[in-house]
Formats: C-alpha cells, sequence, structure tokens
C-alpha cells in the first residue's frame, strides 16, 4: 500500500505558485502583486461590472514578472482579479459575467496610480456586510466597508498534489448493470454475482487507498509550503494570545507594559467598543465612563498619526481608563481584535507596517500564520487546486488560474463557509492570453 501511495504522489506531482503572504507585511519583496486593497489598473480599462451594471469587488493582482521561475503564465504583464462579494457568493459557471472577470494588462502597471472604485461599488457581504469597525470605518458611517485590506504576495514555487476526490477510477472492472439504470444497480448483485464480488473488491481496495494517500496528503502540501517560505508549525497556543498581548500593552497591573499604545489601536477600540457597548453594555462598568471614554479617545486619536506611540503620562491615562471598563476577558479579546485590525490595515504600507513593534508581531503571529497542518489554507496559481468540496478531476484539462483561500482570521475575508474562490481558464485561451473567457467559482465547507 506504502508503493502505491507513493506513487499517486510521483506521478501526479505538478508544480504551483504559492501566493505566499509574507509576515510582517513589510519583509515582502518590492513588487505589485498583493491581494485586496485598489487595483493598480491602468485608465485605458474600465472598472469590471456585472451585465446589469453593479461593479465587482477587487480581490488580488498578480504582476507576472515577480513570478521568478518558468510557467505556462505569461513573463509579463498584470493580472486583475474581480468578483462579485455580495451575502449569497454563488457563482453561476454559466453567467461567468455576473460573477467575476479577469483583466490582462500585457503593458504592465508600473508607475500606475492606483484606481478608487466607482462610487456606486456595494458594501462587501451585500446584505449583511463585516462590521464596519473592523475594516476602520466609522461606526456613523452609513455603508460597510467595500474593499479588502490590502497584503502584498511574493510568488513562490512549490509542489502541488490533486485532492482524493479528483483521483482517477483507474483499472476499474466493468460494469455490466450500468446500462439498466435503477433496475440494474438494485440487482446487480443478483443478475451478475462474479462482477459484482470483484467491483466491491476493487471498491475497498481503492477506499483505503485514497484513505492512506489522504492522511499523507495534508502533510505533504505542508512540507512543500515549509521548505519554500521557511516557516515551521505554529507552536504558540491560539487561545491565550489576547491575555498576553494585553499584557504587553498594559502591564500585569495595567501600570504600563513593554510595548506603547499606538493611536490606530485607540481608534479601532473606541470604534469597536461603541459597537459592542450599543448591542451588549460591559457588565461591570459605568455605561457613563464607557461612552466618555470612548468620545474623548477617539477624538484625541483621530487628530493624531495614527502610526504614533502615545505619550507615556496619555498611555497611563488609557490604561486606566481601560481597567475601569473592563469586564473580564471580553476586553482583552477585544483588544487582539484591534490590534489584529491596525496590523492588516497597514500591511499593504510598508513604511507604516514597520511602525508596529517587533514584540506585537510576535504575539500576534498565530492569528496571521496559522500554520498547523490540520487548519492549513493557502493561494495559490496552477498546479492542483485544493478544494473543500469535490476537486476537479486530474484530466480536466481547465486550468487553475488563481485559487484564493478563505483567511478570516488573518486577512479578513471568506469564501462561503470558509472555502475557496477559484478563476479558471481553458488551456488554449491561456496560451492564446485570452484571459476573457475566464470563469469564476466559490466552493465552501
Amino acid at each position: 500500500m506504502a508503493d502505491e501511495v507513493e506513487s499517486l504522489f510521483e506521478k501526479y506531482r505538478r508544480d504551483a505558485v504559492l501566493l505566499h503572504r509574507p509576515y510582517p507585511p513589510y519583509e515582502a519583496a518590492k513588487g505589485l502583486s498583493k491581494f485586496g486593497g485598489l487595483p493598480s489598473l491602468p485608465s485605458n480599462y474600465a472598472w469590471p461590472r456585472t451585465p446589469e451594471g453593479l461593479p465587482l469587488h477587487f480581490l488580488a493582482q498578480i504582476d507576472c514578472r515577480d513570478i521568478s521561475f518558468p510557467t505556462i503564465l505569461p513573463d509579463q504583464g498584470v493580472l486583475f482579479f474581480f468578483g462579485r462579494c455580495d451575502m449569497e457568493q454563488l457563482w453561476e459557471t454559466n453567467e461567468p459575467d455576473r460573477n467575476c472577470r479577469v483583466i490582462f494588462a500585457p503593458e504592465g502597471a508600473a508607475g500606475i496610480r492606483e484606481r478608487q472604485p466607482p462610487a456606486d461599488l456595494p458594501p462587501i457581504g451585500g446584505g449583511y456586510p463585516r462590521p464596519r469597525w473592523i475594516c476602520g470605518v466609522p461606526p456613523t458611517q452609513a455603508s460597510g466597508p467595500n474593499q479588502h485590506f490590502e497584503w502584498p504576495i511574493t510568488p513562490i514555487r512549490i509542489h502541488s498534489w490533486p485532492d482524493p476526490s479528483a483521483l482517477p477510477a483507474e483499472n476499474c472492472p466493468p460494469q455490466p448493470w450500468r446500462g439498466l439504470g435503477l433496475y440494474g444497480l438494485v440487482y446487480a448483485e443478483d443478475l451478475y454475482p462474479e462482477e459484482w464480488n470483484t467491483f466491491c473488491e476493487y471498491h475497498d481496495d481503492q477506499r483505503q487507498l485514497q484513505t492512506a494517500y489522504r492522511l499523507k496528503l495534508e502533510q505533504r502540501r505542508a512540507e512543500s509550503i515549509y521548505a519554500a517560505t521557511g516557516r515551521t508549525p505554529t507552536t504558540h497556543d491560539k487561545w491565550d494570545i489576547h491575555l498576553d498581548l494585553s499584557k504587553a500593552l498594559m502591564g500585569h497591573d495595567f501600570d504600563g507594559g513593554i510595548c506603547p499604545w499606538r493611536w490606530i489601536y485607540v481608534r479601532f477600540l473606541c470604534m469597536a467598543l461603541s459597537v459592542e457597548t450599543a448591542d451588549s453594555p460591559l457588565p461591570l462598568a459605568d455605561p457613563h465612563i464607557v461612552e466618555e471614554g470612548i468620545h474623548y479617545w477617539l477624538d484625541r486619536a483621530n487628530r493624531a498619526d495614527p502610526a504614533d506611540a502615545l505619550p507615556d503620562d496619555a498611555g497611563r491615562e488609557l490604561n486606566k481608563w481601560i481597567k475601569n471598563i473592563r469586564s473580564g476577558g471580553r476586553t482583552e479579546r477585544l483588544i487582539l481584535d484591534v490590534v489584529a485590525t491596525a496590523i492588516r490595515s497597514f500591511a499593504g504600507t510598508p513604511e507604516l507596517a514597520r511602525k508596529i513593534d517587533p514584540v506585537i508581531y510576535e504575539l500576534v503571529a498565530p492569528v496571521f500564520c496559522d500554520n498547523t497542518i490540520p487548519e492549513m489554507m493557502f493561494s495559490q496559481m496552477l498546479g492542483h487546486a485544493p478544494s473543500v468540496q469535490t476537486a476537479k478531476f486530474v484530466e480536466d484539462r481547465n486550468i487553475c488560474l488563481i485559487n484564493i483561500a478563505s483567511e478570516r482570521d488573518s486577512t479578513g475575508w471568506s469564501f462561503g463557509d470558509r472555502g475557496y474562490c477559484s478563476f479558471w481558464i481553458s488551456l488554449q485561451d491561456l496560451w492564446n492570453r485570452n484571459f476573457n473567457n475566464s470563469w469564476g467559482t466559490i466552493m465552501g465547507s
């Protein structure tokens, strides 16, 4: 059995392009490839819309020059990926224009200013947008955010292997009952006893082989990513981060920690508290002290440089206020959310990302770099695309142009219920550099 499993890995191994999201984000190589933010779309390309005129959301751009190894993708030019990020996230493959669009700019996008989105671009999530404060949108603003967080991408070569559901049923014995429809299936054992027994034995063997393959597949994929990125499995307990982070900012007795507060944290904390307390007041805090503090600190944060550290006296004053309003571990968990949001907000600007203290990056790393094998999800181009449902068969000649993984905790986006957003193209269209016929799918778990 072990030899058969290994032969499957050898037979179906294909190179793929890992869309690596460096952490901390300022470690990314200088390039144009990124998730989210705003596209560097040349002015001669219109922002894509559905046939009904609804603008699509920008998902990613890949500068082919950032890919430093040979692939079947163009050697130069930029690929822009847009998709409809509404409440349902149902992308019908027979109407791709309603779901998504791929724009290829062969001339590249160097020196191109980022394109502002259309005024009528709807909020992400349709009727159920993400909480506004998570994306830095004030609670008083009428609509939620309509663009994803920006994070730079470093393309890296990795090996890829198909999901078990993509493997073919090789050497399957004849099934003479198939032509008899439902009758043949129900009475197959009686009509064809010898063929039925052979088929059952084959099916049991295949099931054992696929189980053995599946158990090794996650490890094999992880090893390829570890080797390519230099990352190792996550060892920090993800559930204790909020406590360690709070101590780093406020100390054991709210007398000051080893890292300073920054105004971006304060701004997001006030925005989050205003939403949280409106829905469910902090049980151990005086509502007047909470509300008064939110207004006071939000006003100060809005007048300060978001990346600056608070002066020592302001940091002590803030800690005193938090101590008076804290409620069990709820406040500490909220602080973790707002610091992670600050990291996301600064990720697309290296100068700002470098302002966040190294200790903060280290403490929050498990949120952004969950490298535990059962939880590992990753984005890629080409190769065998993982799926949370049934993957495309290995015989399928269509190419996975990009497979974007849900990263709800880190980059803040999710496709379906922790699934993948995938763009596909025929091999012929890819060779002809015709990306107009590309189509997309969203598969949730």
